[in-house]
């Protein structure tokens, strides 16, 4: 079956701001070509393809060129596309691409420029692929080829998209480097560009991100305290972030902007830890002493995404960790995204967990959430609720939420439960 190699280039395109190092861990995996391949086959436009062998890469950019335009002219001069072993050959070029030095990729990028036999529509992913791969491996040298490139410096947007990707990485091996071309270089910075930027430096440096962030002025003032709040990677990052932020604090007198910028530090780290497990980040909260204002905005970040399977151990945590006034919410919160996500693994929990001050709040969440899906579920634990306001209002909104195509049902469950009345509010 033929298929267009233009799709294929697109497919492989829209991943390449992933960071190198993690496509030199997944794009060369089987894992990842395999899910590529599923994407080309959903759409109708392959078949399975058989693994081969990995080919050993040049050991210099310069003698895959010769591939690379040897292809690009194969798929041009065949306008109904191409046969799936042109898929594999590209695929293999992406991967070996993705492993090329700055010098590698320097020569490469000068080599698709100055060769015309090439159709645009093929040539310019190589060349895009390459230029962002250069951004991560050599940012320096991304940016010096940048003033000198004519060609690309004509696609302004993708020349925002390099500049933002080589400032980010460049700032976090040489933030003082990386802060001075900002200054200096002429170039209109977006606030792609400005988000790189700050989110390098603060891996490195995180109070000369702070101090930068009035003299950069594209970012508002809590946009750029969330970027980089949110930039650690490692534990260690983590906690150099949060020993900035604190510092910044204690020199800030306005109660009601230290309240906020605490919430936007706290939870934008909270995010940083998708992945983790309960106890290492615990382990890591325990080390930062946490303040219990501190606790709660750390709370506050908290979502599915990051909890995952441990979402009841982080509802117990929760549940000791904020005040009565928050806990309602992020209990709330975590419930009804977990039960969006896996609402037999939510409701198993359910079940187990002991009475105590999150279980209201979790069974509303729960009974509100899943009775889209299983109203009659929702009714019985709404039920198991003690009489009250939460108790009436979770059945109110179960019954909004019952199901449009059992109209019957729901409004036979209003009537046993006394809501037609609310129902009208």
């Amino acid at each position: 079956m033929k298929f267009s190699i233009a799709l294929t280039a697109v497919l492989l395109v829209a991943g390449m701001c992933v960071g190198i190092s993690q496509r030199r861990a997944c794009v060369a995996s089987r894992a990842e070509r395999d899910r590529l391949l599923e994407q080309v086959r959903d759409l109708g436009i392959g078949r399975e393809i058989t693994p081969r062998r990995r080919v050993e890469r040049p050991s210099d950019g310069r003698l895959a060129l010769p591939e690379l335009v040897a292809l690009g002219r194969e798929i041009a001069g065949d306008s109904a596309g191409a046969d799936e072993g042109v898929l594999e050959r590209a695929m293999g070029i992406f991967e070996r691409m993705s492993e090329l030095d700055g010098a590698e990729l320097e020569s490469l990028i000068t080599g698709l420029r100055e060769d015309r036999g090439l159709a645009d529509e093929v040539r310019r992913p190589w060349v895009e692929f390459a230029w962002v791969s250069l951004a991560e491996v050599e940012p320096a040298a991304a940016l010096r080829l940048l003033a000198v490139d004519s060609e690309i410096s004509g696609n302004l947007e993708f020349v925002q998209r390099v500049v933002a990707k080589a400032l980010g990485e460049w700032a976090a091996i040489a933030p003082a480097a990386a802060l001075e071309w900002a200054r200096d270089s002429g170039v209109l910075l977006g606030e792609d560009a400005m988000g790189g930027l700050l989110r390098g430096m603060a891996q490195d440096d995180p109070e000369m991100a702070l101090r930068s962030i009035s003299e950069l002025g594209m970012l508002e003032k809590g946009e750029a305290w969330r970027t980089i709040a949110g930039a650690g990677q490692t534990p260690e990052a983590r906690a150099g972030i949060l020993a900035a932020f604190r510092k910044m604090l204690g020199g800030l007198t306005n109660d009601e902007e230290k309240a906020e910028l605490r919430t936007v530090v706290l939870s934008g780290i909270a995010g940083t830890w998708v992945g983790d497990g309960f106890d290492e980040i615990s382990s890591w909260m325990g080390a930062q002493n946490l303040s219990a204002v501190e606790r709660e905005g750390f709370a506050a970040g908290l979502v599915y995404e990051m909890t995952g399977a441990e979402t009841g151990r982080w509802i117990e945590w929760v549940e000791g960790a904020v005040s009565p006034a928050m806990r309602a919410e992020r209990v709330g919160n975590l419930v009804s995204q977990w039960t969006q996500q896996n609402y037999l693994a939510a409701g198993k929990w359910l079940t187990e967990v002991p009475d105590g001050p999150a279980k209201t709040p979790a069974v509303c969440a729960y009974a509100e959430t899943v009775a889209e899906y299983e109203p009659q579920v929702a009714a019985q634990w709404a039920l198991t609720l003690p009489a009250g306001e939460a108790r009436q209002r979770t059945l109110l909104r179960i019954y909004q939420n019952w199901p449009k195509a059992d109209a019957a049902a729901a409004a036979a469950f209003a009537k046993e439960q006394g809501l037609l009345s609310d129902s009208a509010r």
